[in-house]
């Protein structure tokens, strides 16, 4: 039967990846998961993984530098296929502050995988629901970003405290959206539900079938974080394949408000290197970009993750 990697992206985060291993470990069928844990810490923080490693079924890759997050599952899938193991159906790639809400992800994924390969659906965006919201965090985008909004975002996030302040009003309208999906029983609206295209999925978790790299497609990014849905997305565009959202994938996300909220000088750095390069490399000069994006507060509220 066909495989499924699933590449965890840690950084410090010791807990929340021991936790993904155990969600991993519950899920049915899961020796067809190759579960491997990118670890971009220092060596010193690495120890416990290393020690619980021996108890539990993943494989673990660092070697103390940070190559940030899609550096960091670009390196792990690079070690994984130097073993010399074929492409598996599915790369999976996500922050370890996620785990499966379902124990039969595997099922779900031989199900959909015969439509991907015949119709190009290269990658999927599942439901991500927000711990902090309970929110589904897809479709992230669905259709493109604005080249300007993208211009104006990465020379807003050069000042510290413009950024800052940006943050603060963003956060507050989100929190405000949220409380206006919340229903008459108190219950969070769910978006619509339907499966479709869409430019691209959140960040956190991304669902890569085999034909995305068939066509060309890789998770090979320069900047350190963020914007990685908008290289994604546009890299599919290019080559003709589709991104989906499909709900009936789902994972939970815990998130880490306290980074979300209060981001150091050197998080608003990358924000700005990121949106700058996504603008000059996939937006400037692609008139297939559409220019629908959520309200720019929004969108710093979510890039934030």
């Amino acid at each position: 039967m066909n495989r499924i990697l699933f590449l965890a992206v840690n950084y410090r985060s010791n807990d929340d990846a021991l936790r993904l291993a155990e969600s991993i470990d519950r899920l049915e069928d899961r020796e067809r998961i190759d579960l491997l844990i990118v670890d971009n810490s220092d060596p010193p923080d690495r120890e416990h993984l290393i020690y619980r490693r021996e108890r539990t079924g993943f494989a673990l890759v660092g070697d103390g530098r940070n190559r940030g997050y899609f550096g960091g599952a670009y390196y792990g899938l690079c070690a994984y296929e130097s073993g010399g193991g074929e492409r598996p159906e599915w790369v999976i790639v996500g922050n370890c502050d996620l785990q499966p809400a379902a124990d039969d992800l595997v099922a779900r994924l031989d199900a959909l995988a015969p439509q991907c390969a015949r119709e190009k659906i290269g990658v999927l965006a599942p439901t991500i629901r927000s711990a902090r919201s309970g929110a589904d965090q897809n479709p992230f985008y669905p259709e493109a970003p604005s080249a300007r909004r993208y211009l104006g975002l990465s020379m807003l996030f050069r000042s510290y405290p413009l950024a800052i302040a940006y943050r603060l009003l963003a956060h507050g309208r989100q929190r405000l959206k949220t409380k206006s999906d919340v229903g008459a029983a108190g219950v969070l609206e769910a978006r619509d539900p339907r499966a479709r295209d869409i430019f691209a999925g959140h960040g956190s978790c991304m669902l890569f079938h085999r034909c995305f790299f068939e066509a060309g497609g890789t998770l090979e990014y320069q900047p350190f974080l963020y914007c990685e849905e908008v290289h994604v997305g546009a890299q599919a565009r290019r080559l003709g394949v589709r991104v989906r959202y499909e709900p009936t994938l789902s994972f939970d996300h815990r998130e880490h408000g306290a980074i979300r909220l209060f981001p150091n000088k050197q998080v608003i750095a990358h924000l700005a290197d990121a949106h700058y390069y996504a603008y000059r490399n996939y937006l400037r000069d692609d008139e297939a970009v559409g220019t629908a994006l959520p309200d720019s507060a929004s969108l710093a509220a979510r890039q934030l993750r």
